[in-house]
């Protein structure tokens, strides 16, 4: 039976929703793969234990009995770290990331595996990294030729240099949303209508990051989730999701500690429908996605704006695909192997022969 690793945790503030993701795709995939959960501390520690299959277990916090672990570079081999040796070697297949935002989502637990020559059932490297940061996703669906909100950016040293906000924020005008760039569940996320209410935001939002971006809001928009990922074949589109925010901001506590009202399929015309699927399945496969991505969009009229891009989103979208959690269990599997495969397919030879080393290097490149 193949060892499938589920990372989640880590140093983030979406920490405790990655949990469960986590707990929920590990007894999931328990029975058809052997599988290991992996827990990030928020001090960044690697923990396993047979009793992270269960959420009460995380209730009570206590980690003092769980075995930690680690990998060497360039081997897929994982150790149980005991007494300052590695014991208890095994090897790892694959692994699924169900981290959420910063330290693990974006990109880092993709590098790591790619390091350690673990196949991962998730979004690459570079795909990871651009969708975290929400300026970036903008500079790359533009590209696509894909709309989002018009915005400005803001660096925390420009905001403590004092920069001229009036100026900086002229081509939007209030009302305006200010967003922490790299966050994702909508925290330090506010909405501003005066400039009293912006320095607020600002502050708000710099304590989560080190850069912001300032969209110019929407004043009736209907949110809309749509979901996509790759069964080997070709790219599955979920049906569209509707959101009932009553055009406002989702909060985290809408998101997560509350009964939002979803709507599903979300009952909108058609053509909208197969537009945005179109736009989700093009965005994933001009990017290289892998693994289970969810897009969030924001219809203003006959408008549709690109919100954001989710790599590992909350419960790893499974609502959007399965209706039971076999299927999900068949979906993740599917995943699983189309990651294992591909690597296999994908193999590089990284050696070259060449003089450079016998004095023939010119100091150009």
């Amino acid at each position: 039976m193949l060892n499938v690793m589920v990372l989640f945790g880590s140093k983030s503030v979406e920490h405790d929703i990655s949990i469960i993701t986590g707990v929920l795709s590990v007894n999931t995939l328990d029975g058809i793969f052997n599988i290991i959960p992996v827990y990030i501390s928020k001090n960044g520690e690697w923990l396993t234990d047979k009793r992270f299959k269960s959420l009460y277990f995380f209730k009570k916090g206590d980690y003092s009995r769980c075995k930690k672990v680690t990998f060497l570079c360039g081997s897929n081999i994982m150790y149980e770290v005991k007494r300052g040796k590695l014991k208890n070697p095994v090897k790892i297949d694959c692994a699924l990331n169900c981290t959420h935002g910063v330290n693990g989502e974006d990109g880092m637990i993709s590098s790591l595996c790619q390091s350690y020559n673990v196949p991962l059932a998730s979004p690459d490297a570079f795909c990871s990294s651009f969708a975290m940061d929400k300026e970036r996703t903008k500079i790359v669906l533009k590209g696509l030729g894909i709309k989002s909100l018009p915005y400005v950016s803001l660096t925390k040293k420009e905001f403590l240099d004092k920069v001229d906000l009036n100026q900086k924020i002229k081509p939007l005008n209030f009302p305006i949303i200010v967003k922490p760039a790299s966050l994702g569940s909508s925290i330090g996320i506010t909405l501003a209508k005066t400039a009293e209410e912006l320095s607020e935001a600002l502050k708000k939002a710099f304590k989560y990051d080190d850069k912001v971006i300032i969209e110019k809001a929407l004043s009736f928009f209907t949110e809309i989730n749509c979901a996509c990922y790759f069964d080997g074949q070709k790219t599955i589109v979920s049906e569209c999701e509707k959101c009932e925010n009553n055009s406002r901001i989702l909060s985290f506590s809408d998101k997560y500690e509350s009964s939002i009202p979803r709507e599903f399929p979300a009952k909108i015309d058609k053509i909208l429908s197969d537009k945005i699927k179109k736009i989700s399945q093009k965005i994933y496969e001009a990017c290289r996605f892998r693994g289970i991505i969810r897009i969030d969009y924001l219809i203003d009229k006959e408008q549709v704006y690109v919100n954001e891009i989710n790599t590992v989103p909350g419960s790893l979208a499974y609502y959007l695909f399965c209706d039971t959690f076999s299927d999900f269990a068949f979906l993740l599997e599917k995943t699983c192997r189309n990651a294992i495969n591909e690597q296999k397919e994908n193999l590089r030879d990284y050696t070259y022969i060449s003089n450079v080393l016998n004095g023939s290097f010119n100091n150009k490149k």
